[in-house]
């Protein structure tokens, strides 16, 4: 009887066994644990990848809080500049402004001569002199387009402008000189430091005295007399921005009615009177 470990069945399948351990002890001896420690290796990488992309994390944020903190105080120190110098800046300026106040209040106490209605340094022409003059001493442009007229703006922080008149007869003579401080300026909406209520009255009367008359059909035109030898007046409506010097020029709301006329007249007559 034949050996059963010798059928081909038999050792066909006791070398099927004999391989499949020997690739088994091969699989779990060296391919399994080299698979195991190289996904281990995998493993240990991203770990040592992640830890650095947190440190590069924790660095820029640290970087980035130090900037900030670095802006924050260079902006505080800016604002602290800003303050101060504006703070510099307006102290200057209050400043300016009180000795500007100073110089004009100094201006408009010095600005009349007493008994002279003519401002300093405004007083180069007057009553009586010819037209030529006028161009000869103030070089500015005639802003009138009247031909028995000359106006302009003047470089003063008290007076806008000056105007003179002259008729049509007699062109070459000087009949009226008004002065005017500027519209809107006792409302404070005019570019020149603003005057008190009144200015011009209170300052005419303190130069040439009370006035001799209030004349016009509302009463409310001031009359001064600066020669009665050859009738010089100055006339101012109460509250206006300007005043005339004539001598038979009156402004509007100026004129005079009979019963101011025969008063003013009588005046007249007994100051002349007296200056004989």
């Amino acid at each position: 009887m034949a050996n059963i470990t010798e059928h081909p069945v038999v050792l066909c399948a006791a070398t099927a066994m004999t391989v499949l351990t020997a690739c088994t002890g091969v699989t779990f001896t060296w391919i399994v644990p080299t698979m195991v420690a190289s996904e281990h290796n995998k493993l240990e990488l991203k770990s040592q990848e992640l830890e650095r992309a947190l440190s590069d994390k924790t660095a820029v944020e640290t970087k980035n809080a130090g900037l900030s903190t670095q802006i924050a105080e260079l902006e505080a120190k800016l604002g602290a500049s800003n303050t101060q110098r504006i703070d510099s800046i307006a102290i200057k300026d209050k400043r300016i402004a009180e000795l500007e106040a100073q110089l004009f209040d100094s201006q408009k106490l010095n600005l009349f001569i007493s008994g002279s209605p003519y401002p300093a340094g405004f007083d180069k022409v007057r009553l009586g002199d010819p037209v030529s003059k006028i161009a000869q001493t103030y070089p500015y442009k005639n802003e009138s387009e009247l031909s028995t007229r000359i106006f302009f703006h003047v470089p003063s922080d008290v007076f806008s402008s000056m105007s003179f008149d002259f008729g049509t007869e007699k062109k070459d003579v000087v009949e009226a000189v008004s002065f005017s401080i500027g519209i809107l300026r006792s409302l404070g909406r005019n570019p020149k430091p603003k005057l008190p209520d009144n200015w011009l009255e209170t300052t005419l009367t303190r130069a040439l005295g009370e006035p001799i008359a209030t004349i016009g059909p509302s009463e409310k035109c001031l009359v001064w007399r600066i020669d009665a030898m050859d009738k010089t007046l100055v006339f101012h409506r109460k509250g206006d921005d300007e005043y005339v010097i004539s001598r038979g020029i009156a402004p509007g709301g100026c004129y005079i009615t009979k019963e101011q006329g025969e008063k003013m007249d009588a005046e007249y007559k007994r100051s002349t009177k007296t200056a004989r």
